[in-house]
């Protein structure tokens, strides 16, 4: 397979007729600069005007677009005339607004190998020729070749002027030609990424084939609690990720503001405690469970492996539209969500789980009360906190509502919908609590808990905060089918009459939007009705693997409100069926654990994959991997559950059996007999 991807990368396949064609490295390119001055230097006087001099340099910039010009540049390069191609100027001072609505995705392929760009710098008379050219001494020759062809004409043309002319041209270089050479296509780079996916999928399933495979039902998965489970324990992996679980629910890293992408640093330093941990001699102290790789972990690795092809094949392309740094960030920020997953699916032990999934709810519950917070008094409680540590600001919130009336609310994130959906997450696991309360008061306070976490969602006013919540819920009802229709009527009762109390109004504003006329005629639902057809041919040109994660900017091209439609365009077919595949495996892994009759196990594991239900839904509402929030939530939770799947004990000590007393080997003891006693009604 890497082989046939380094192929692949060095040449381009064609059906009729059967060939393979060379792909063409990356032109080189060369860069020149010219001041279009007067005698007395415009940079030194304070009565020259540059107006003038800006209109003689955009003259000159289009005499470099003639016939003549072409023709002497190509002869003084020593290329033929007909393979040079000259594009420009772009600028301002000819009259139009220098803003392309809907730019092409590449640059237009051309019969012509050599290419100038001639442009002008606005309002400076300053002339800029850039050359591309298969190699580094052409692009370089072409460059001062028209600048040595404009010197020539303006100084003909000042030969011919009267001799006493003080507002004559002068032409200024601005330091020598800058070149940047070819770049050949990365093959040898490819081979090895393929090679290293390939065979980290092939290790993922030996790793499987060699596990016992049993039936759930008819043997039931054991959980054994130990007395140093978290948060009883003085493992510092456990309490390292709940630092960073606090982050990721509490504090608005992506604010602006805020010093050295917070989230970074403690992802560091997170991955730094469970490597030391790794290797620490004492079992107590390393992670709850070896790292134990799913079909998760499998689908996130052909996630990474997708992504990072398509950039390394259009690396070439993506240099020359400057997305190509971009696109590398975000296949770096891909690599550690990896890491993080591997990570938080080894950090603790299965028995672990449900006291951290309280956490969750506990921190859920905040964000929720300091999100209607903010909707009733305007102030974010989140980014008040964070600016007084960490000097970040929370963003100015619009002086108006939008087009509908809906108030923006961010809570600890950067949009709306991110908090909705993080919300929205939380929301099946408190649902879960709820249907398997021991006694009514345990009932009672995950009920309200509901209420509060809808309440929160549904304060954003958009319509995910209705979507998503109820995609979670409904696979909860599908594998409760029972519980949740004996307490659908109370459910249903409570949770309005709760959401009505904290939030007042949001319902009425919330379901109006969903409404038949209302739905398809709001300005974001025409928008994303709009972007099917708008990306219709870049997805059909990248098929495969996309023209490159990361590297379609919403700014420059169109917003994506859709994220299996952004990894059509940037991550291609492969890069779509991997992201499904991802959610497929969670939900396979979640029925087998949610079938089976752990009752450690099941409800939370129940809980995790109606989350990942939210997830997927949110992905065709917005752009759910360009929010780090909801990411690293997702990933959170896809660890939850591989490390449901782990095996008992798996990388830990076995469990220390009770000592049983029998009462005649207290006998004659009192003092002693009475703490033996009650160890043995313990015991039994």
């Amino acid at each position: 397979m890497a082989t046939v991807a380094a192929t692949l990368a060095a040449f381009r396949p064609s059906v009729s007729p059967p060939a393979l064609t060379a792909r063409l490295s990356a032109p080189a390119i060369a860069k020149g600069q010219l001041l279009v001055d007067r005698p007395v230097s415009v940079l030194t006087s304070d009565e020259a005007d540059a107006s003038a001099t800006s209109s003689l340099a955009l003259t000159y910039t289009q005499y470099l677009r003639t016939e003549q010009a072409r023709v002497a540049i190509a002869e003084a390069a020593g290329v033929p005339p007909m393979s040079v191609q000259v594009d420009g100027p772009f600028t301002t001072l000819l009259g139009r607004e220098n803003v392309i609505v809907r730019p092409p995705i590449e640059p237009p392929e051309v019969a012509r190998p050599h290419r100038l760009l001639l442009d002008v710098t606005p309002n400076r008379p300053v002339v800029t020729v850039i050359a591309s050219a298969p190699e580094r001494g052409l692009s370089v020759a072409l460059v001062d070749g028209a600048l040595a062809f404009l010197r020539e004409q303006v100084a003909a043309a000042r030969r011919t002027a009267a001799p006493d002319d003080g507002e004559a041209a002068t032409l200024r270089s601005l330091g020598p030609t800058v070149s940047q050479g070819s770049r050949p296509p990365p093959t040898a780079a490819l081979f090895v990424l393929v090679f290293v996916g390939v065979l980290a999928l092939a290790g993922t399933a030996a790793a499987r084939s060699v596990r016992p495979r049993t039936s759930p039902r008819r043997t039931p998965l054991s959980t054994p609690v130990r007395g140093d489970d978290w948060p009883h324990t003085a493992r510092p992996l456990p309490w390292a990720l709940a630092a960073f679980t606090a982050m990721i629910w509490l504090v608005p890293f992506a604010a602006v503001g805020i010093p050295g992408k917070l989230d970074r640093l403690a992802l560091v330093a997170l991955a730094l405690v469970w490597a030391a941990t790794l290797l620490a001699p004492s079992p107590d102290d390393r992670p709850g469970g070896r790292p134990w790789f799913t079909g998760i972990h499998a689908a996130a690795v052909a996630l990474f492996v997708v992504c990072a092809t398509g950039v390394v094949l259009n690396a070439g392309t993506l240099a020359n539209l400057g997305e190509l740094k971009p696109a590398v960030k975000q296949v770096a920020v891909l690599a550690s969500m990896l890491a993080f997953l591997v990570i938080a699916g080894s950090a603790l032990r299965p028995a672990e789980v449900p006291r951290f999934v309280s956490l969750m709810l506990a921190f859920a519950a905040l964000v929720a009360a300091g999100t209607l917070v903010e909707a009733r008094s305007g102030t974010n409680v989140f980014y008040a906190v964070t600016s007084v540590l960490t000097g970040g600001r929370a963003p100015m919130p619009p002086e108006q509502a939008d087009s509908i009336g809906r108030v923006t609310i961010y809570g600890p994130t950067v949009h709306p919908l991110e908090l909705a959906a993080m919300l929205a997450m939380a929301l099946p696991f408190a649902a879960v609590r709820m249907l398997d309360a021991p006694d009514r008061r345990s009932h009672v306070f995950h009920l309200a808990l509901c209420g509060l976490l809808i309440a929160g969602a549904l304060s954003t006013e958009r319509k995910t905060s209705v979507l998503a919540p109820a995609a979670g819920l409904l696979v909860v009802a599908a594998y409760r089918p029972r519980q949740v229709g004996r307490q659908l009527l109370p459910l249903v009762v409570g949770v309005g009459v709760l959401v009505h109390l904290l939030a007042p109004g949001t319902v009425g504003s919330v379901f109006s939007q969903l409404e038949p006329g209302n739905a398809t005629s709001t300005l974001s639902t025409r928008d994303r009705a709009s972007d099917y057809t708008g990306v219709a041919p870049d997805v059909v040109r990248h098929l495969v693997v996309g023209r490159g994660y990361g590297s379609y900017d919403p700014a420059k091209y169109r917003i994506l409100d859709n994220q299996y439609l952004g990894l059509a365009v940037q991550a291609g077919m492969l890069g779509l069926v991997a992201y499904l595949t991802l959610f497929g495996t969670a939900f396979a892994l979640m029925h087998r654990l949610a079938t089976a009759r752990d009752r450690l196990r099941g409800p939370p594991a129940l809980g995790a994959g109606a989350a990942v239900a939210v997830v997927a839904m949110a992905s065709a509402l917005f752009d759910v991997l360009s929010f780090p929030h909801v990411v690293y939530l997702l990933f959170l939770v896809c660890g939850l559950l591989a490390t449901l799947d782990a095996p008992d004990g798996a990388g830990d000590h076995p469990p220390v059996r009770p000592r049983v007393v029998r009462p005649q080997d207290v006998a004659g003891e009192p003092e002693a007999a009475g703490d033996d006693r009650a160890a043995l009604t313990r015991v039994i």
